[in-house]
């Protein structure tokens, strides 16, 4: 067989991938000037730092260079590198070729024999290489100086090596686009359930739906969520029934039909199968469950003026104080005639929205200014608010409202706050557009894969907080709401905490494993945290050195409420993909 340039000869089909190292070796500034003249790479470039930081400028996006990543960069591309800290940049780089090798299919001449064909050819792969990698790339080198002088046979071995690892990285990228397409075709049908749980849906038209079989489309589904797609559609009827149950007047048999059952006593079995009690028995529980009231529902509705459906007040707009329950107010058009403040925490984000309301604070519990305020309405965000005979003084006042065991859901905040004011239409289509909103975070955030994320805050008494799941003031937004990976360090130490979170020392801080952190810091913790920022530990930490530490408000994301979570929302989108779209605001001012 003869060697051909790709220029002569019949074309060939298909061709297989081949690369050969063209140089390799310490990166000094007269080698990067070399592979990288005008500033764009000549060859395709494999970088292992060994020490300090840089600033990657590529034609994509900026990144950062540092200890231990490897990067590749693709032929042509445009590249500048710019070292930042006080150690000098130290590299290692590989240097190499990429050919589709294949055969022609016989020359002009008779009787000629197939002559191979290699024509240059672009590595589908680009940008840091997975850590375990770059790991083998960094052994793969040092295996190359350790064997000086290495024999025919190694030099072939260590170069099957590299076309290993190379292979690996290829098929890691391929894994991870099935992975992301898989999980898109499954949060797809998933979609199809929430728009259609009223309709009788199979398994096996959602199947057809995410172009998969039957039996495969089972498997990735449990895989990506835990259950079966119909569990999954039996929760979904189940929680928009409850929803009816809990907030509508409608008949059961009404009810079983909205959600996709054409019998209400199979809708009853499969309700108590579920959440263990008859429909009737957990509408009758759970209004009692979470609400503590100092007078009969019907009656404070009639007292205000909100029966009517638009309510009816010719006496003028409702006057409620909400007790950390500003958020939910606002957000279904009522201003408070008080806002109210801790000993540590204000709401600053809800400022623009607060123009002129006094401050209440919990410290003095002040009953006088809750009195000149003349409130026609009072809720209290946590039952202990009303603790210690606070209660009955407030009932004195006004109408008074206890929500037992707080408000730790947007959505389950946004009903019972609706149910209060007469306002469900109104919050059945703000939590409807906010679901919208969150399937659009969902969607720009599966760009990062299966990268991991971590949340600590820097508390004002000096101590450090980890944020687990999947509750929680974090966790809920973080890992259920958009479904993020936690990180092993979150897994191992603060998951399914009844706090929500598990105090850890500095040293567990310094050896933290995530691949993005969002940091919290109190308002009083600043000298703190600027001590453990000043820690080489910290700084030393690889997801530090990636620049993926991003600092968050602290009022934002120490509380429950829904424009609060939409403002955690648009954190994450913009933190975790710079290039993504900005998701609108919950409340135009």
């Amino acid at each position: 067989m003869r060697m051909k340039n790709g220029r002569t000869g019949s074309a060939y089909p298909g061709g297989v991938m081949h690369a050969t190292v063209t140089r390799k070796g310490e990166l000094s500034e007269a080698l990067l000037a070399d592979v990288l003249p005008e500033g764009r790479s000549r060859r395709h470039l494999l970088l292992m730092v060994d020490a300090g930081r840089a600033r990657l400028a590529r034609e994509q996006a900026d990144a950062v260079l540092f200890p231990d990543s490897c990067w590749l960069l693709l032929p042509g591309e445009r590249v500048r590198i710019r070292g930042e800290g006080e150690q000098t940049l130290r590299c290692r780089a590989v240097e190499f070729d990429v050919w589709r090798v294949g055969q022609t299919e016989g020359d002009e001449a008779v009787g000629d024999a197939a002559s191979v064909v290699m024509e240059p050819a672009i590595f589908p792969v680009s940008g840091l290489v997975d850590n375990h990698l770059a790991q083998e790339i960094g052994r793969w080198m040092d295996a190359d100086r350790q064997e000086d002088g290495l024999q025919e046979y190694l030099a072939f071995a260590h170069s099957i090596r590299f076309l290993d690892i190379l292979s690996k990285m290829w098929k890691s990228r391929i894994e991870r686009r099935e992975n992301r397409e898989s999980k898109e075709a499954i949060q797809e049908t998933v979609r199809l359930m929430e728009q259609g749980y009223g309709q009788q849906i199979t398994r096996e038209e959602l199947a057809k739906a995410a172009n998969m079989s039957p039996s495969h489309y089972s498997f990735i589904f449990k895989r990506e969520t835990g259950k079966s797609p119909m569990e999954m559609l039996t929760e979904i009827r189940i929680r928009h029934a409850k929803k009816q149950l809990l907030f509508s007047d409608r008949k059961l048999r009404e009810i079983a039909e909205s959600v996709g059952y054409r019998n209400e006593f199979y809708f009853s079995r499969q309700f108590k199968q579920v959440i263990g009690v008859s429909p009737k028995e957990f509408a009758r529980r759970h209004f009692a469950k979470h609400v503590d009231v100092s007078q009969p529902f019907p009656l404070h509705m009639q007292s205000l003026g909100l029966t009517a459906d638009p309510p009816d007040r010719p006496f003028g707009p409702i006057r409620i104080i909400g007790l950390y329950v500003e958020d939910f107010l606002i957000a279904l058009g009522v201003k408070p005639v008080l806002k109210c403040v801790g000993n540590n925490f204000r709401q600053s984000y809800l400022n623009a929205y607060l123009n002129g309301v006094e401050e209440w604070s919990l410290l003095s519990f002040d009953f006088g200014e809750i009195a000149d305020a003349k409130p026609d309405l009072i809720i209290l965000g946590h039952h202990s608010y009303g603790g210690d005979g606070r209660f009955d003084r407030f009932s004195e006042i006004a109408p008074t409202y206890s929500i037992r065991k707080g408000l730790h859901h947007w959505e389950h905040g946004v009903r019972i706050i609706g149910q209060l004011l007469n306002r469900l239409p109104q919050a059945e289509a703000l939590i409807s557009h906010h679901e919208q909103v969150l399937q659009s975070a969902r969607t720009q955030l599966a760009e990062i894969g299966d990268q991991t994320v971590a949340l600590i805050r820097i508390c004002n008494d000096r101590r450090i907080r980890l944020y687990g799941g999947p509750g929680g003031y974090s966790g809920t937004v973080l890992y259920q709401d958009l479904g993020l990976k936690p990180s092993e360090s979150v897994l191992q130490l603060a998951w399914d905490k009844p706090s929500g979170y598990a105090s850890v020392a500095p040293e567990a801080l310094f050896e933290l494993q995530a691949d993005h952190l969002f940091l919290v810091v109190d308002p009083a913790g600043r000298p703190y945290w600027d001590e453990l920022a000043d820690d080489p530990r910290w700084r030393s930490l690889p997801v530090v050195q990636a620049d993926r530490c991003y600092e968050v408000r602290f009022d934002v994301w120490m509380t429950f409420g829904i424009i609060a979570h939409r403002l955690k929302l648009q954190d994450a989108v913009r933190c975790l993909v710079p290039s993504s779209r900005a998701l609108p605001t919950i409340v135009q001012k």
